[in-house]
């Protein structure tokens, strides 16, 4: 009986030295990913959080709506200084890819992508229009050092 006791024992305590072993190991793993942020990570804008936006030369800034042109949901841009901030892309993801092209299928999520370029300020101002006429006006500051 001791015996049996002492083996049951010495499996209770190799298991939970390998449970701590194999945490250990992923304890690791994740301590080792970086945490820091690099100049190019994407600042996202929203009217909700804050107005003015201090970013570094090269960072990527990106402000999403939801568009929806059939319905008449849509918006556009103006920036104050393009020398500072440049217009780089619009990307669209539809909200149902597999209705895209069929009556109502264009019901999406658009972001508009800037970067900033130079050392100075812009301002940011978009509109967001329901059947061509501004519903809602934001304008952010972008503060590029």
């Amino acid at each position: 009986m001791i015996n049996k006791t002492k083996i049951l024992l010495f499996i209770l305590l190799l298991g939970i030295v390998s449970i701590a072993c194999v945490g250990a190991k992923k304890k690791t793993e994740i301590s080792s990913v970086p945490t820091t942020k690099s100049t190019t990570d994407t600042i996202r804008i929203n009217p909700l959080v804050q107005k003015e936006y201090k970013v570094k030369v090269g960072q990527i800034i990106s402000y999403t709506f939801r568009e929806h042109a059939s319905v008449g949901i849509s918006a556009e841009y103006d920036l104050s200084d393009v020398r500072v901030i440049k217009y780089k892309e619009r990307k669209k993801v539809y909200k149902n890819p597999q209705k895209e092209g069929m009556t109502g299928g264009d019901d999406s999520s658009v972001s508009l992508i800037f970067e900033a370029m130079e050392k100075g300020s812009s301002d940011l101002i978009i509109n967001e229009l329901f059947r061509g006429k501004i519903q809602n006006e934001f304008k952010f500051k972008i503060i590029v050092e």
